[in-house]
């Protein structure tokens, strides 16, 4: 047990600048399990943080601490996908394909929203109608046009927040997809462009492996590099649907990423709080960029 007397050492961590620039980084870095008692012990005094208890009881209570006192701002998670007409390839910033499905999962609500996007330039080719077995009649028939079903999303993203918050808050919407950074932000910025709806300042894009390296940074030898169906397969996750259709991938980027982060991430936050801890600390690093370098 860590004992209150502990308090009354010295610890050699120079001045209370020093001590709180040292917690931070090992915060941000999830090693607070690298200090010394002492300065755990020392940090929670400053902060008014009860210090009883084990050790893993003071990590757990300085871990959820900081969180909540670096959010600022409400935050709704969503996890996302998109299908195309074909694998895009980019001439400068043009695209030679289009979206033709968009769907997003809401877990808090475990609500989703789902569109079939009527194609205007191009057509659906053979290997992406093999894939999510859409035809093109089907998408003719079901489909809207993307700035339809753009504009419905944003309404629907917009509408999840949480009761408990002030209303006059600015909720933050942080939208994940697995692999998204390589076409899918890309391509719905595109397209959101082209149809003159701007992009709400409140969303944020994030790509969920990334996620997955960076809350399991000590352990991320345990999931490689691979695609979604091989993540699903080795973390215990079960498809809606077989094809590679937007919501169901979207509904299980987000299952890979709770039963991934439980297994191997910080034991002392939950799987949506070092989701949302991500989310502070790459957003901090976007506002700090010049606009034209912002994804």
């Amino acid at each position: 047990m860590l004992q209150r007397q502990l308090l009354l050492r010295g610890p050699s961590y120079g001045s209370m600048q020093d001590l709180v620039r040292t917690v931070m980084y090992n915060y941000n870095n999830d090693i607070l399990h690298e200090l010394p008692d002492e300065h755990l012990l020392a940090f929670g005094r400053i902060r008014h943080i009860p210090v009883v208890g084990t050790r893993d009881d003071v990590l757990a209570r300085l871990y959820k601490h900081i969180l909540k006192r670096e959010s600022t701002s409400p935050l709704q998670l969503f996890s996302y996908d998109l299908e195309f007409t074909g694998l895009p390839k980019w001439e400068g910033e043009v695209p030679d394909q289009e979206i033709i499905e968009l769907a997003a999962y809401h877990p808090s609500s475990e609500t989703n929203f789902t569109r079939l996007i009527k194609p205007c330039k191009f057509k659906l080719n053979d290997e992406a109608a093999g894939l999510t077995k859409l035809t093109q009649e089907v998408l003719d028939r079901e489909g809207v046009p993307f700035a339809d079903a753009f504009r419905e999303l944003i309404e629907w993203a917009e509408s999840k927040v949480n009761p408990n918050v002030n209303e006059h808050a600015t909720t933050q919407h942080m939208f994940i997809s697995h692999g998204g950074f390589l076409h899918d932000v890309k391509l719905l910025r595109y397209s959101s462009e082209q149809a003159g709806i701007p992009m709400p300042p409140t969303f944020f894009f994030a790509d969920s492996y990334r996620l997955l390296r960076e809350t399991t940074r000590q352990r991320a030898g345990s999931i490689p590099n691979a695609g979604l169906r091989a993540l699903c397969e080795q973390f215990g996750v079960g498809l809606m649907d077989q094809n590679h259709r937007a919501l169901s991938d979207a509904v299980a980027t987000w299952q890979v990423l709770q039963n991934a982060i439980k297994a191997y991430g910080n034991k002392h936050l939950t799987p949506n709080e070092q989701i949302a801890k991500k989310y502070l600390q790459w957003r901090k690093a976007e506002l700090a960029k010049p606009k034209e370098g912002r994804r």
